[in-house]
């Protein structure tokens, strides 16, 4: 009974595709999700929530992503907007390939914005629990929350 538990185990934590932060991540720098929150290690003044992370949702390209940051708009958090959805698939793995995915993508869709408005991205900080990649930390020369927030949802 104990080795055909174990193959079960192997099998579903097998299944597990690991997805790569961004190439632009320190990956030196990597700030466990469970240890974020709204003040700490950054102070992210707007639109964060102690329980989800970034709590305002734009839409760039038809593609939904959260964002929060800080009071001057120089550190954005980048979230999936649909960080708590689960596919059937992935209901019973702990590395979900999927969200990881849509928050590498949901990095993509901002910087393409900050990069066509002049802000130099700084630094890229990854958010990562359980093999996930649940969102990332922007550290930016300038202002660049002011420009995400023109892409609101309704």
């Amino acid at each position: 009974m104990n080795k055909l538990l174990i193959l079960a185990l192997i099998a579903v934590l097998g299944g597990c595709g690991v997805v790569s932060t961004v190439e632009e991540s320190d990956e030196s720098a990597t700030i466990n999700t469970l240890l974020m929150g709204c003040n700490s290690p950054y102070n992210l003044e707007q639109d964060c929530s102690m329980w989800s992370g970034a709590t305002r949702k734009l839409i760039i390209d038809g593609f939904e992503v959260k964002v929060g940051a800080t009071k001057s708009g120089k550190v954005i958090l980048v979230m999936d907007s649909k960080l708590f959805s689960i596919s059937p698939y992935e209901l019973y793995l702990l590395n979900r390939p999927s969200h990881s995915i849509a928050t590498n993508n949901s990095f993509v869709v901002v910087k393409k914005i900050l990069s066509k408005n002049q802000i130099k991205i700084n630094r890229v900080r990854a958010l990562k629990s359980l093999g996930n990649v649940d969102g990332y930390v922007l550290e930016l020369d300038s202002d660049g929350y002011s420009i995400l927030k023109k892409f609101s949802a309704e």
